[in-house]
């Protein structure tokens, strides 16, 4: 009998190097996933509101629609933005950064402890939610 074992891959679909650092059960882990693209959500032409001390305030609204995103592949997890992975609603192979450890003076961020996998509530996220949080 022969087993089969599924590779794992992890691919990074946002404009930066990703980089994990965690000491856990299996002892310490460092990768850096490269980006191999870049996956975004399209928004809406900008609406001007108003000018504050003179600077301009514009209105955005995403469209929904993500670009730059493979379609699932068994095996394969997707690292991409929260913003896109509120977009890709349902898709169960994207991962997102977590745990950001910064540096103290700069605030830059130098690697993550893992990803997530959100839990989001879309009854919140859907229709016109910036209008009601006025």
């Amino acid at each position: 009998m022969t087993t089969t074992v599924l590779e794992k891959k992890i691919h990074n679909y946002t404009p930066h190097t990703i980089t994990i650092r965690h000491y856990g059960n299996a002892g310490y882990i460092h990768r850096e996933f490269e980006s191999k693209g870049c996956a975004r959500v399209l928004m809406d032409p900008e609406k001007p509101l108003e000018h504050i001390l003179g600077i301009p305030v514009v209105e955005t609204y995403s469209t929904g629609t993500v670009t730059g995103l493979p379609e699932p592949e068994v095996g394969t997890h997707l690292i991409v933005s929260i913003q896109t992975y509120i977009a890709a609603n349902g898709r169960f192979d994207l991962l997102v950064p977590h745990g950001a450890v910064r540096d103290s003076k700069t605030n830059r961020i130098l690697h993550c402890a893992g990803f997530c996998r959100p839990m989001l509530d879309f009854t919140i996220l859907a229709g016109d939610y910036p209008r009601r949080m006025k």
